[in-house]
């Protein structure tokens, strides 16, 4: 994109006007999405399934990849909103009685739409995917963790290697050991255990490589639904294998955790195609949208800077909602890898030109 020298300082002023608006706009969305996130978090913390001590790393992590979704969506809106004020406020009809056409305004648009376009290809092939990974690996180490380390004093927290609940009244001992347990299981067959103790530990079993969880002086009880009776029993040693870290389904590293040298070398494998060819494409969809941007934030004074939000806003999404079809059509064999996600660009680039040189296409038209 050339700037020519005796348009440096407009092109200038569109790009403090632009990045601003942008960097506005995406604080907004981002602030939004990692609420999001963060009340996820929450509930799974909630429920036991993380700590809540690895919440805010988590968040941390997470922001690359939320930042590559939303910044061509920040400049999108931003170009929007910046043109649109222009054109309300009649500056941009001073431009073309200038001389300067849509087109022109998009090349003085350049210097945002660059810095923008470099940043989410940074984010995308390089920060967001070990930002992915180290998500990944904190979420599995999560579930490798014994029951009895995410257990708080006063509440009840649910099992995740068997249903059920488990409940204890204090914690002591480096969190090795409790005291006043209550403990409810369901079985596959219905069957229901529950499990009262006034003491109870953890310990682990080098030989049999297995974690066994002790409780002293209680009582069991066994109810099957339908059935008046039951099964009662005292104890005053009582122990339970826990479930080992690789009897839990850990969580598959995704193709969005994977380096991009490592997609480039197996691009054999449909995910690792579909998910390289979407990284190009976020950096791809920067221009395109700003190339929309421009062309759909005509405006008048009467209809107002913020008319063309709506429709914009569905042409965006609608671009976003096609990467993501193919992209997982590609993944399953669905759609072949080549052209693959392309055929957006190239039907989105073709809705961008029309809107950009619209003008220039009723002139012609009219002409003949």
């Amino acid at each position: 994109c050339d700037v020519m020298p005796s348009r440096l300082i407009l092109a200038r002023y569109f790009a403090r006007e632009i990045l601003q608006t942008t960097l506005a706009v995406t604080l907004i969305l981002l602030l939004i999405f990692l609420s999001g996130r963060f009340a996820r978090y929450l509930a799974d913390a909630a429920t036991g399934k993380i700590s809540a001590d690895i919440i805010l790393t988590l968040l941390l992590y997470r922001t690359p990849n939320i930042l590559e979704r939303i910044l061509p969506l920040g400049l999108f809106l931003g170009i929007l909103l910046v043109f649109g004020r222009m054109y309300v406020e009649n500056e941009i009809t001073a431009l073309q009685a200038a001389g300067i056409s849509a087109p022109q305004l998009l090349r003085a648009s350049c210097l945002a739409i660059v810095p923008v376009a470099i940043v989410t290809g940074l984010l995308t092939l390089y920060v967001s995917p070990a930002g992915f990974q180290h998500v990944e690996r904190m979420l599995n180490h999560e579930k490798q963790r014994s029951e009895l380390e995410l257990v708080e004093a006063g509440k009840f927290l649910q099992l995740r290697a068997r249903r059920g609940i488990i409940y204890t009244g204090e914690i002591g001992n480096e969190r090795q050991t409790m005291s006043d347990v209550f403990i409810v299981q369901q079985h596959i067959d219905g069957e229901w255990t529950i499990l009262r103790a006034a003491s109870g530990s953890q310990n682990y079993d080098g030989e049999l490589d297995a974690r066994f969880m002790t409780l002293q002086n209680g009582s069991r009880f066994i109810v099957r639904p339908g059935q008046a009776v039951g099964e009662r029993l005292h104890f005053a040693n009582l122990q339970q294998r826990m479930l080992q870290p690789e009897e839990f389904d850990p969580r598959k590293l995704k193709e969005d955790t994977l380096s991009t040298s490592l997609l480039l070398d197996e691009l054999a494998k449909p995910g690792y195609m579909a998910t390289l060819q979407w990284r190009l494409s976020l950096i791809i969809l920067v221009p395109l949208v700003a190339m929309l941007a421009v062309a759909m934030s005509r405006t008048t004074p009467r209809q107002g800077r913020y008319i063309k939000l709506l429709p914009a806003m569905l042409m965006y999404f609608a671009y976003m909602t096609a990467l993501d079809v193919l992209r997982h059509k590609i993944t399953e064999n669905d759609w072949p890898a080549m052209p693959g996600l392309l055929v957006a660009h190239v039907l989105f680039l073709i809705i961008a030109l029309l809107f950009l040189y619209s003008e220039q296409l009723n002139s012609w038209r009219r002409s003949l």
